[in-house]
């Protein structure tokens, strides 16, 4: 996961309306970026997202070709299946709630997509409280795991009118080590040149005057 290539070829493995249909009921949409389906600026930039959504759709043989360039290119091999580095497996360690409906057949469904890209795959179940002492409260440059089932549940009521309206801020949230969740680990590791930090501070902050800007 240190391989941008790995990470964002991930994204084809993800069967997103499966996810929707089996564990959400149909009740809930496929997201590509930050933005969140139904509110303002997923409608003002509809185009792109749609665009965005084709280029990450679920192809499984074109995440398996990604990563076996990727892999090769870091001096890992394949034998039987399986990728190995220095003669040892290359274990995934994934973090399943699993006291959550959703979450527990999210995470066993990506962990079985994963095995079948040649990884192997150490699940760990864990209670939402045990989870999130793990990923909020370790550095993953630890290894001590690799993918989490995480969800990050919209809740109108305790968002303000100008928040719907606009969700510029929600690039800096979760993408920059500038958001204000910065004090986790995991934040402080997220990189981005100046341009693109300077842009997303100043989405947050409402910076500009008209559409263009």
């Amino acid at each position: 996961f240190a391989d941008a290539g790995i990470r964002g070829a991930l994204n084809r493995l993800v069967d997103r309306d499966a996810v929707v249909s089996q564990f959400f009921a149909g009740q809930a949409a496929p997201k590509y970026s930050p933005l969140t389906a139904g509110l303002a600026d997923s409608v003002r930039y509809a185009q792109e997202l749609e665009a965005l959504a084709g280029q990450y759709a679920y192809d499984p043989e074109a995440c398996r070709q990604t990563i076996s360039q990727r892999m090769q290119a870091m001096g890992a091999q394949q034998a039987d299946g399986l990728w190995t580095y220095g003669d040892k497996p290359v274990t995934l360690v994934f973090l399943i709630q699993s006291d959550d409906e959703a979450g527990l057949g999210i995470g066993d469904m990506m962990s079985d997509a994963l095995e079948s890209m040649g990884f192997a795959v150490e699940r760990e179940y864990l209670t939402t409280p045990e989870l999130t002492d793990r990923w909020l409260g370790t550095d993953p440059s630890d290894g001590r795991w690799h993918l989490a089932t995480v969800c990050w549940r919209l809740d109108e009521d305790g968002r303000d009118t100008a928040q719907l309206r606009d969700s510029g801020g929600d690039f800096a949230l979760y993408m920059s080590a500038d958001s204000v969740l910065s004090y986790f680990p995991l934040w402080r590791l997220y990189a981005a040149d100046e341009s693109l930090r300077s842009t997303f501070a100043a989405l947050s902050r409402r910076e500009f005057h008209t559409a263009d800007e």
